[in-house]
Formats: C-alpha cells, structure tokens, sequence
C-alpha cells in the first residue's frame, strides 16, 4: 500500500524548495526565508562583483533559485546590457558554404545559395551605425561571416560600406580561409579598409598558412589564426523541437547577448534564431519565430534600445536545449536532422 501511495504522492526537499507530486503533477514551493538567507550570504562569500549581486536580487525568485542550485553566478553578467564600445554585430554576407560542417550553428549545410545585397547592407550598416556611435566616438563594430563571406562577389565593395560608416571601429572577417591564397585584390581591400582578418583553421584542410601569413606580415594587416594546433571541433546545439526547454536554461547560452546578428535589418541576440530558417525549410519542421525574437533597427529609436533588448531572453530560447550540447570530432555535415537535434 505504501509503494502504491507513493506512486501517487510524493514529497521532496530540495535545497531552496519542495517538489510534490500528485499522479505525475509537479509542484514547486519555494522556501523564501532560505533563499534570501542565501543572497544575503552572496555578499560575503560567493559573489564578489557589486554587478553581479544586484542582478540576483533583481531577478523573480524562481529564476534566483535556479542561479543558485545550479551555480551559475558567473553568467549573471549575461543579463547586462553592454555597452555601445563592445556592441559588435555579426552579418550573415552568405548563407551557404564552400565547406559545410556537421552540426553548424548557421546550418548552412542546410541553406540554399544566398548573397547579401549591397543596398540591404549598406541600409542596415548605416542605421546600426547612427545608433552605437551616437554617443561614441567609434562605438560598435561589425563581424563579417557566414556561410563563407569570401563567396560573395562584392565582398571589397562590403569592406568599403562598412568603413564608410564604422571609420573607427573594428571590422573583422570570419572565413576558413580556402578562397584566400593568390586573391590579391581581397587581401589589397582588407589592407585598404582596416579588416581584422580571422582565419579558422579545420584539420580537414591544408591550407598553405606560410603563404597566407607572409602575405599578412607583408601587408601589416591585423590577423588571428584561430585553433592553429588542428583542435577544431564541432558542437552539438541540440533543439527540443515541441519548446518545451525550462525557461532558464538560456542563461547557460554562450551565444546569448554575444554572438548578436543583424539580419534584414532585424537584430537577434543569438544567430540561432534568423538561421533556423534553414532547418525548419530543409527538415519541413517549424520553429516559430516571434516579434519578440528580434528587435527592427529602422524602428529603435536609441542603443540603449537595443541594448536592453539583447540582455533579455528571447520566446526562441524554449527550443535550445544548452545543457545538453557537446563536442564531437570535427567532420563534414551529412545533412541528418541528428546534428541540430
């Protein structure tokens, strides 16, 4: 009768609340007196950062019970608007790729052949512009990427528009590299427009790099060699495709209100989002993107607009289940719906 009774009803403690479950129904109460015991205690052993301290205390006291069970302190941060100085955004120039890798956070072993529009650009750079820079003197940044950016064929008249309106500000060119060698004409527009060239190194490919960094000593360009001991791996960014991931989890996100994309003159902050557009199409499943996803920059009327919007969880962040992901040996993508799932 006991185990019988159990099966239907059970009580447990965890530490800052109690879980009871009645025929499958789980119900959380929370121990208030517990949990401000331990924000009180934050401000003399764990968390050392005023910033920090006074984002828990803010935050609802679920969202605080989930900082503090799983010890996650160091993310609060996440939940800052930045500020315009280290407000970069990443811009999708191409959505296809000359090398398509597994498990792809772009899916662009997914995405049909796509070219950015220089008017689109150009528009969206220049409104992006006005709003980081209004108040700084070289506020902002862009990070070209992709797909592979080197496919676009008016990739030097891109470095041009972004210059124009970013004078100061850095540009960086994400690309793996294979379009690079012999390609006078790029490398003489990366030296002209003051492009920060990033190079990520695959361990599939032989890229001549003694060429390629003769060429940047030679030309004094700014330049990083990324995973340059063939360590690159891929990584698994694993979608629950009902939504139904708990609403905290987003906190774990390394891309969130960090890798923040402009697309079609629409800012996301995570590059997941706009992207999935390529999974949902190629897999014929749909991952909803809402009006809450994105913020239109023609329509933002300051930075700290777009700012505060970045450092809030997106309705999108139901469907990324961040605890779940891992690396895996580096290969190429054979388009299976188990890479992104």
């Amino acid at each position: 009768m006991g185990n019988e009774f159990k099966k239907v009803f059970s009580v447990k403690n965890e530490i800052y609340h109690k879980v009871i479950q009645i025929f499958g129904l789980k119900i959380k109460i929370l121990n208030e007196n517990l949990l401000k015991q331990a924000i009180k205690n934050f401000d003399n052993n764990i968390v050392k950062e005023n910033e920090q301290k006074e984002i828990l205390k803010s935050l609802e006291p679920e969202f605080r019970n989930y900082v503090i069970d799983n010890d996650l302190y160091n993310m609060l941060l996440k939940l800052k608007p930045r500020n315009a100085e280290n407000f970069i955004a990443e811009i999708n120039l191409t959505d296809h790729c000359n090398l398509n890798c597994q498990c792809c956070d772009h899916f662009s072993p997914l995405a049909d052949e796509f070219y950015l529009d220089l008017e689109t650009f150009e528009k969206d750079v220049k409104q992006f512009a006005k709003l980081t820079c209004e108040n700084v003197m070289g506020g902002g940044g862009l990070s070209l990427i992709g797909g592979e950016p080197l496919l676009h064929p008016d990739i030097c008249k891109i470095f041009e528009i972004a210059r124009k309106y970013f004078p100061q500000s850095p540009i960086w060119l994400i690309t793996n590299g294979i379009l690079l060698k012999g390609n006078t004409k790029v490398l003489d527009a990366i030296q002209k427009y003051d492009v920060y060239l990033k190079i990520t190194q695959y361990p599939i490919l032989n890229l001549d790099f003694n060429w390629i960094e003769n060429e940047v000593k030679k030309r004094k360009l700014q330049y990083l060699r990324l995973f340059p001991n063939n360590d690159k791996i891929s990584v698994h960014h694993p979608f629950d495709l009902q939504g139904n991931v708990c609403k905290y989890e987003y906190l774990r996100c390394y891309h969130f209100n960090h890798c923040i994309a402009l697309r079609k003159g629409k800012l996301y902050t995570c590059p997941l989002i706009p992207y999935s557009e390529h999974f949902s199409r190629y897999f014929k499943t749909e991952l909803k993107i809402s009006e809450n996803d994105y913020i239109d920059i023609h329509k933002a009327k300051s930075f700290d607009e777009l700012a505060r919007f970045c450092a809030k969880r997106p309705d999108f962040c139901r469907y990324c289940k961040v605890k779940e992901r891992n690396s895996r040996k580096f290969a190429l993508s054979e388009k299976s719906i188990l890479e992104w799932t």
